[in-house]
C-alpha cells in the first residue's frame, strides 16, 4: 500500500526540517502572533478576510513553535489551502495575500510560472521553497507588541476621558443647580451631544477634547452665589435647594408613600358627607387604600430621592412614565449600556429597583470594563434570589 507523505513533513520529520543553527533564539506561538494581528488588524488596514488568509498559511507551517530563523514558508498549492480558508473563492484569497504583503508580514516569493513547491536536497530535507513566507511577520514580532502595548495604553487614555467629561458634566449642572440658575440651552445641548458621543463604540479622541473645551469654558459662565440681604426672602440658592431637597416629594404620576389618597381612590365632595360621588360602584378593597408602590415593594419618590448620582444629570424629577422611563433610557446611555439590555432589566425589576440598579452603576462605571456584561451578571444574581448593587436591591420574599 502506498502511503503519501505531506509536503511540510517529508519522511516524517518532528523537528525543523530546516535548520540552521541551535541555540538561544526565541520561539513564537503561532496562534499567539495571530492574535496579535487580529489585534492590530485596523491599524495595519487589513480586514477579517485578510485575517483568515493569514491562518491558513499559518496552519500550514510545521507543528511546533515558529523559529524565526528557520525555514517558514507556505507553498501548499492554492487550490489546496482554500480549505482551510473556509473555501473562500481564490481571487479573492490572493488579494488578501497582496493586502499581507503591503502591510509588512509576508512576503510572495513565487516561481517564474507561479507555482509553488519546495526545494529538496539529496537526502530529501527542504532546503528552500517557493510560496508565501512569513519571515517578516517574524521579523516583526516585538514592534507588533509595541504597537499592541500603545493602542492598549490609548484606549485606557480614551476611557479616562470619557469618565472625567461625564464627571465634569455632572459637576457642572450641579452648580447651576447650587445657584439656582437656570440651565442655559447650551448645557442641554451638550447633554444630548455628550450622550451620542459616549454611547458610541469607539469615540474620536479629537471631539472627546472638544466636548472637554466647551466643558471648561461652560465652567466659566457659572454664575456665583448672590448674597442675601437683611429682611429679604429667601435667595434663588435657597429656593433651588428647597426644591431639590423635596423632589422625592415632587412626582405628580407617582403617589408619594405618605399619600393619604391613592390613584385610584374615587373623589369626593365637600357636600356629600364624605360618600363616593359614584354610589353603583362598590367601595375599594382594602388593599387599594394603601400607598402605591412600584411592583417590587418600593417606592418610586423613595428611590429617586436616593438616586444622587443620577440626579447629578437629571435635577428635574420625571413627572411622568414616560419621561421616567426617557430618564432611565438616557442615563443608561451614559454608562454604555444598550436598549437590548436595560428594557428587560426594567421589566424583571420595575422602575424603582432600576432607578437604584443605575445609580449603583453610576457611582462605580470607572472600576467595570464591560458594562452591559457586569449588569446582566447582576440580573442573573438577582433571578437566583441574592441581593445586587451593594445590598440596595432585594428580591421580594
Amino acid at each position: 500500500m502506498h502511503t503519501s507523505m505531506p509536503a511540510a513533513q517529508p519522511r516524517r520529520q518532528t523537528l525543523e526540517v530546516c535548520r540552521v543553527y541551535e541555540g538561544g533564539r526565541h520561539k513564537f506561538d503561532r496562534w499567539e502572533l495571530l492574535s496579535l494581528v487580529t489585534e492590530l488588524r485596523q491599524r495595519l488596514g487589513l480586514n477579517d478576510r485578510d485575517i483568515l488568509v493569514l491562518r491558513a498559511h499559518l496552519s500550514v507551517l510545521p507543528h511546533g513553535p515558529l523559529d524565526p530563523m528557520g525555514l517558514n514558508v507556505s507553498f501548499m498549492s492554492v487550490s489546496e489551502i482554500l480549505t482551510r480558508a473556509c473555501g473562500m473563492d481564490e481571487r479573492r484569497f490572493r488579494r488578501g495575500e497582496a493586502r499581507l504583503e503591503a502591510a509588512g508580514l509576508i512576503n510572495r516569493k513565487l516561481s517564474a510560472n507561479g507555482r509553488r513547491f519546495p526545494e529538496r536536497d539529496r537526502e530529501g530535507r527542504i532546503v528552500s521553497a517557493y510560496g508565501i513566507d512569513l519571515a517578516p511577520l517574524l521579523n516583526r514580532v516585538y514592534e507588533l507588541l509595541d504597537m499592541h502595548e500603545e493602542q492598549v495604553a490609548s484606549r485606557l487614555a480614551l476611557r479616562n476621558l470619557r469618565n472625567e467629561i461625564s464627571a465634569r458634566f455632572a459637576a457642572l449642572t450641579r452648580a447651576f443647580a447650587s445657584v439656582g440658575a437656570p440651565l442655559p440651552q447650551s448645557i442641554e445641548n451638550m447633554r444630548v451631544r455628550l450622550r451620542r458621543t459616549l454611547r458610541r463604540k469607539a469615540p474620536c479622541p479629537q471631539e472627546m477634547r472638544e466636548l472637554e473645551e466647551e466643558i471648561v469654558s461652560l465652567e466659566a459662565a457659572v454664575p456665583g452665589p448672590e448674597t442675601e440681604p437683611a429682611g429679604a426672602g429667601p435667595s434663588p440658592r435657597s429656593a433651588a435647594a428647597d426644591n431639590i431637597g423635596t423632589a422625592s416629594a415632587s412626582l405628580p404620576d407617582y403617589p408619594s408613600v405618605t399619600s393619604g389618597q391613592t390613584a385610584v381612590s374615587p373623589d369626593k365632595t365637600t357636600g356629600d358627607d364624605g360618600q363616593t360621588v359614584r354610589h353603583i360602584e362598590s367601595e375599594p378593597k382594602e388593599k387599594n387604600n394603601r400607598p402605591q408602590h412600584s411592583k417590587t415593594g418600593l417606592s418610586i419618590a423613595n428611590a429617586w430621592s436616593n438616586a444622587s448620582i443620577i440626579r447629578e444629570y437629571f435635577p428635574e424629577p420625571p413627572n411622568s412614565e414616560h419621561q421616567l422611563a426617557r430618564v432611565l433610557m438616557d442615563f443608561s446611555g451614559f454608562l454604555g449600556l444598550g436598549q437590548m439590555t436595560v428594557l428587560p432589566a426594567i421589566q424583571l425589576l420595575g422602575p424603582a429597583k432600576m432607578i437604584l440598579l443605575l445609580n449603583y452603576l453610576g457611582r462605580n462605571i470607572a472600576q467595570i470594563a464591560r458594562p452591559e456584561a457586569y449588569l446582566r451578571s447582576l440580573l442573573r444574581n438577582y433571578e437566583r434570589g441574592e441581593a445586587i448593587a451593594g445590598g440596595l436591591v432585594r428580591p421580594a420574599a
